[in-house]
């Protein structure tokens, strides 16, 4: 049977982990309520980044586990926290994409709009990312679960991978497209010289 490469995932969603190319310093009066957006969202993200990380360094203790009954409770530990992880994630950056959308009702710049709503969309997949990281894991812990059981001959252990891997090839996609739109508004944010 082959491994669950779960750190392959934690690979890509770190990878994923891009700041706004905006930072707090870069706009002044009268576009100082962006400002203030962009600090908020950067502080979110911030925090999604070190959420991030956490499912990062949990992955080779997952892939160390050995495919036992034994080694299933320590996964599903494992798993757990890595879910738990993937909910951080998934707030801060929907505070982060809330606090990017706010922009749009402002009395700044069109451009500064655009640019706002450009990130915003980065962060939408992002989102996204994460929420395939969290089905990832729940398809995982099916197999962890009835191995910890000793029922893997009552589950088709080689649909779970194919899902597994399915949803791998999705992740991936995904986060090309959220680093493809980061890459967008970066170069919307210097093309329009919102930076000064």
């Amino acid at each position: 049977m082959r491994r669950i490469p779960a750190a392959a995932l934690a690979v890509v969603l770190l990878s994923a982990a891009l700041g706004l190319a905006g930072c707090a310093s870069w706009l002044e009066s009268p576009n100082k309520p962006a400002n203030d957006a962009v600090a908020v969202a950067n502080s979110h993200l911030t925090k999604a980044a070190a959420a991030g990380k956490s499912v990062s360094d949990a992955a080779p203790g997952l892939d160390a586990t050995p495919y036992t009954k034994q080694g299933a409770t320590a996964a599903l530990e494992i798993t757990g926290k890595v879910k738990a992880d993937l909910a951080t994630e998934k707030e801060e950056l929907t505070a982060a994409k809330s606090a990017m959308d706010s922009i749009a009702t402002m009395e700044v710049s069109e451009e500064l709009k655009k640019y706002a709503a450009l990130e915003s969309t980065a962060l939408d997949s992002r989102i996204k990312v994460v929420d395939l990281g969290v089905k990832l894991y729940a398809q995982m812990d099916k197999f962890y679960v009835a191995l910890q059981k000793g029922k893997t001959t009552t589950v088709d252990a080689q649909k779970i991978l194919d899902g597994v891997e399915t949803i791998e090839r999705d992740i991936t996609a995904l986060s090309e497209l959220a680093a493809q739109q980061s890459q967008a508004a970066s170069d919307y944010f210097d093309a329009q010289k919102l930076g000064g």
